[in-house]
């Protein structure tokens, strides 16, 4: 048996999709935050965020992008936005340039086929002592961990795909977390709710504030906040 054996993965070039042939709920995917917020107005993606808050318990855009996916008025507001749509297409082009990266494309689907098992054994040691619903994976860590691994029992092959790239920040699980969670697994995964929302907002709030001083983004969000009303 060949312990430093990589396995080979089929991999495949995907042609980007014309400007015109781009669904919106792909378009979406590129807009920011803050290029939400410029559309339709602060107060219609609040309210948005509320509708979403009151269906799931949590903010979430993805979840509000996927509303403004089936809303035939935004879809309106944005073509009138030829700039920020050519944008959005542009890092659509950007994305699929990289996903077409057959060296890239290989190494990922390598790098998860041998971290598996890696996944698994940790999973399996903290399921003993944390609820299932809670899998809470340092992957760097877990990444690192894996490769130090290889490279001591000199399967080089299996080491150089697992390599952290430069510049992966290595984060371990604290040894506290699981003991704390086991104990106390709703207040933890109403902690992780409230502080995911409330950072989310703020730094909305924030920018929205540092915008408002200098008194473009107050007479900007004035006109916006009129263009659109939304329905669901």
């Amino acid at each position: 048996m060949d312990h430093d054996f990589v396995k080979t993965f089929p991999v495949k070039v995907t042609e980007p999709k014309a400007f015109d042939e781009l669904p919106i709920s792909k378009l979406l995917n590129y807009l920011t935050r803050d290029n939400i917020i410029e559309l339709i107005g602060f107060p219609n993606f609040n309210s948005l965020n509320e509708q979403v808050r009151q269906q799931t318990g949590k903010v979430s855009l993805p979840a509000v992008k996927k509303m403004l996916a089936d809303n035939v008025q935004f879809q309106v507001v944005l073509d009138e936005n030829p700039v920020m749509k050519q944008q959005a297409y542009n890092k659509y082009l950007i994305a699929n340039t990289k996903a077409n990266d057959l060296t890239r494309q290989q190494q990922s689907k390598q790098v998860s086929w041998l971290m598996n098992k890696p996944k698994k054994q940790f999973l399996g040691c903290v399921a003993k002592h944390t609820p299932p619903e809670y899998k809470i994976v340092p992957y760097s860590g877990l990444r690192n961990s894996a490769y130090e691994k290889e490279l001591n029992a000199g399967h080089t092959n299996r080491a150089t795909v697992l390599r952290p790239p430069p510049g992966m920040k290595i984060q371990h699980l604290p040894k506290g977390i699981r003991e704390y969670v086991s104990r106390n697994p709703t207040d933890f995964k109403d902690y992780l709710d409230e502080i995911s929302a409330e950072t989310k907002y703020l730094s909305t709030i924030s920018r929205l504030m540092q915008g408002t001083e200098s008194g473009g983004e107050f007479c900007r969000l004035q006109r916006t906040q009129g263009m659109l009303q939304m329905k669901m």
